[in-house]
This record gives structure tokens, sequence and C-alpha cells, in this order.
């Protein structure tokens, strides 16, 4: 199984619901029919960041007037690209967090959810990228959830979307909440968090949590993306 992770080794998922839910017709082409940039909230990441853009999209959409869109840009491509964004913890621990978006998909690439736990040391605690739980494109609007446990030390909570291969995805109508009554998580990919390795590294994640955890939002910006103002950070 291939192992889709975007700043701390970990390794990928198992099972998501889907859904069918009103669309708008099926683009014939990979390329987004109509470009807003940048994605206000959001940042482009991913093993090959370079080879994919995000935008809004005001003409394919599942709710509201707009959807985001990311799509590879070379013929040629390697690994995958995302586009997400970070929070802190803090109000989440103890909880288990319901992540789940209306993902659609052109032929080509297999786009799906992903969230990561991370500790304070820069440990991650809990993560599922939907990787052994995949469809690929084409598909129309498709309802994705992740659910995990948010448990001490948890630092951030890290989350998005990743197109793996070519073509264009959209996603719309993202939640994060607190799951009600039992946890049923999807998965969790660590039996036991992945302390770092050697004082150099493990200096070196902490670091990179605490800066993460200070720059994040205490909650999640502009999941519907109707939200159109503030540079994008690429």
């Amino acid at each position: 199984m291939r192992v889709l992770y975007l700043a701390i080794p970990a390794a990928a998922a198992l099972l998501a619901c889907t859904a069918v839910a009103q669309v708008s017709p099926e683009p014939q082409l990979a390329q987004p029919t109509k470009k807003e940039g940048p994605v206000p909230g959001w940042i482009r990441s991913g093993a090959n960041r370079n080879a994919y853009d995000i935008a809004i999209d005001t003409q394919i959409f599942h709710g509201g007037a707009a959807s985001a869109t990311i799509h590879c840009s070379q013929r040629r491509y390697s690994s995958f690209g995302t586009f997400e964004q970070t929070i802190q913890a803090d109000r989440y621990i103890g909880h288990c967090v319901h992540l789940s978006a209306w993902v659609k998909a052109t032929k080509g690439g297999s786009p799906r959810l992903w969230m990561r736990v991370d500790g304070t040391s820069g440990e991650p605690l809990a993560f599922d990228n939907m990787d052994n739980r995949d469809k690929r494109g084409p598909f129309e609007w498709r309802f994705q959830e992740i659910v995990l446990n948010v448990m001490p030390p948890a630092a951030t909570i890290n989350f998005g979307l990743i197109l793996d291969g070519n073509g264009a995805a959209w996603v719309d109508d993202v939640a994060l909440d607190m799951a009600p009554g039992a946890c049923k998580r999807t998965t969790n990919m660590l039996s036991q968090p992945v302390p770092p390795q050697g004082d150099s590294t493990a200096v070196r994640r902490a670091y990179a949590v605490r800066r993460a955890y200070n720059a994040a939002n205490a909650h999640p910006r502009n999941l519907d993306f109707e939200e159109r103002l503030g540079p994008i950070q690429q």
C-alpha cells in the first residue's frame, strides 16, 4: 500500500461513505471552467505541489455559489498535490472530530479528504488519508468523511483534499465538527504515536509544530469557499 503523507511520515487509511447529490453538468476538460483564485484560508502543499493549481470555481459547485478546485497542470506528474489548512487542536481535545465534504472529479485523478492530528513534539497522533478506500475519477459529487480521535498532547489538526494523479477535482461544503455520541473512527493509521528519531529531529519537529500552532486559527476558515478576499500562501 502506498503512503501519501505531507509533513511527517505516516501510513494510509480505511472506509468512507459515498452519496450522490444534485449536481451541475460534468465538465469535458480537466481544467476548471472558471477560476477565481486565490482560495482564502487554504494553502497549496503536497509532495509535488508545483504540478498542481488551486482556485475558486464559480461555475461548478455543490452548494452556495462557488467551490474550490485543484487540477494537475502537467501532463507528466509524480506523487500528489493537496490544499489544506491547519487549526489549533485545543477546543477539540478529548473529542472525536468529524471531517466531511462533497468531492467531484474528472478522469485521471484520485481525490480524497485527509486529516492528521499532530502532537506538541511534532509526532503524528492520528491520521487518515483514505488511501485504501479511494475512487478514481470521473465521478459526480460524492460525500466523503473522516473521523479521528483528538487526544492529548494534540497541538494542531491539519486537513484538506489530496489529488493523486492528473485531471481535476472539486470540493465543496466542507464541515469540521465534534462527532456526537460514541466515537466510530474511520481509521487511525497509527497503533501508537510515532516518536521523533534522534535529538535533532525531535527539536526540528517540535519547533515546526509550535510555529504551525502559533500561525493557526482556533477555528476553520472558508469551508464553503464563498470567501474571496486575501492572498493565498504559495
